[in-house]
């Protein structure tokens, strides 16, 4: 009998032991489980924050976009009167004739010519290479071209350009300039004269901000 108990109590040690094994099997699996779970968790909310980011940038740059649509209308009502006398801007049409016997001038123009070649070929890391990095508008002006290389397909040509002042860090360019749609959504081709102002940027003549004289609406 005494023997009889001896063996029962070894085999029930036996079969807590593995039993107890089993549990601590389980144990480590549900710990992995639990955290493969977290990583899944850790990368959806990567995930969801990436989505939300993408969201609001597009949603920037489509304001961004608005703000130009409207200032362009706005200017189109307010730009009233007649044309800048063509005698007081250049004739040059910007094709390699040179616009002027100064060096100075020549930079000045240079940044002009390399900022519509940009716009053309929708190259808005070149185009930014020309604005001033302090300019007020910068920001906006690279989400609202992000934005609109992405809807429209545009054509711009430069009719007249003129340096009309130069300092020694400032210079000022009178311009005509025609945007006509390629491709896209509803758009109001027009030609617009204006003054385009300059600021020198590490010794670079770089393109600060501009001011519109006149706006037409094209056909």
């Amino acid at each position: 009998m005494t023997r009889l108990i001896a063996v029962l109590t070894l085999f029930g040690a036996a079969m807590l032991t593995g039993c107890s094994g089993h549990v601590g099997d389980t144990a480590k699996q549900l710990e992995d489980l639990g955290s493969r779970l977290a990583a899944v968790e850790a990368s959806l909310a990567d995930t969801k924050a990436a989505f939300s980011k993408a969201v609001s940038d597009q949603a920037t740059a489509s304001a961004a976009l608005q703000d130009v649509i409207d200032q362009l209308r706005a200017e189109l009502t307010a730009a009233e009167g007649a044309w800048p006398d063509p005698a007081t801007m250049s004739e040059s049409r910007l094709a390699g004739v040179p616009v002027s016997s100064s060096s100075s001038d020549a930079a000045i123009m240079d940044v002009l010519r390399r900022n519509i070649r940009a716009s053309n070929d929708e190259d808005v890391a070149a185009y930014m290479a020309t604005m001033h990095p302090s300019s007020p508008g910068y920001e906006a002006t690279e989400a609202a071209l992000l934005e609109i290389v992405r809807v429209y397909d545009l054509s711009y040509t430069l009719e007249r350009a003129d340096v009309v002042a130069v300092s020694e860090d400032e210079a000022a360019i009178s311009f005509v300039l025609v945007t006509r749609r390629v491709s896209g959504p509803a758009f109001m081709d027009n030609r617009i004269a204006g003054t385009m102002n300059l600021r020198k940027y590490r010794g670079e003549w770089k393109i600060y901000d501009q001011t519109l004289d006149h706006v037409e609406s094209l056909p």
